[in-house]
């Protein structure tokens, strides 16, 4: 007990000590401070709405993002929300692309005429473009029932002559 009461006072005066240091006694040094805790606060704040507004765009990023808000998963952190989204860009940037070449096969093949079939180009998968899937089984059953009119009109007039 008598070796805590000694360790004190010799803390107290390490204290008093630094605080004689800090520059009471000179009003430069002490004005110099305060200047550079106001500074610091200052910066602190800047930073402190910085990080805010970096959260509150990785919010809205996670809310526009599929996958990122299902109920078995937690909340994304930074990293995996900036990735999730890097590849859903990728993804959508691919489809744009597929889509462009079948727009183009499609109007390449409708301009070859009437009577030409129209089917997705090799390789095409359609399982992502259910408009497009859906377009060309018009297309073909149309140019089905086509060929049967005019097969029913070229026999009916062949037999007449």
């Amino acid at each position: 007990m008598f070796s805590a009461l000694k360790d004190r006072p010799q803390i107290i005066f390490i204290t008093l000590s630094l605080e004689s240091r800090s520059g009471s006694t000179n009003p430069n040094v002490k004005g110099k401070n305060r200047q550079g805790k106001t500074v610091r606060l200052n910066i602190n704040a800047r930073e402190r709405r910085r990080m805010h507004d970096l959260n509150d765009a990785l919010d809205e990023l996670r809310a526009v993002i599929p996958y990122a808000h299902s109920p078995s998963v937690r909340k994304l952190s930074k990293i995996a929300t900036l990735l999730l989204a890097k590849n859903y860009i990728l993804m959508q940037a691919n489809a744009l692309e597929e889509m462009k070449r079948l727009i183009a096969y499609l109007q390449g093949t409708a301009g070859a005429g009437a009577g030409a079939t129209i089917v997705a180009p090799p390789g095409f998968d359609l399982q992502g473009f259910p408009a497009a899937a859906k377009f060309l089984q018009q297309q073909q059953a149309l140019q089905a029932e086509n060929a049967r009119h005019n097969e029913g009109n070229n026999g009916g007039s062949g037999s007449a002559m």
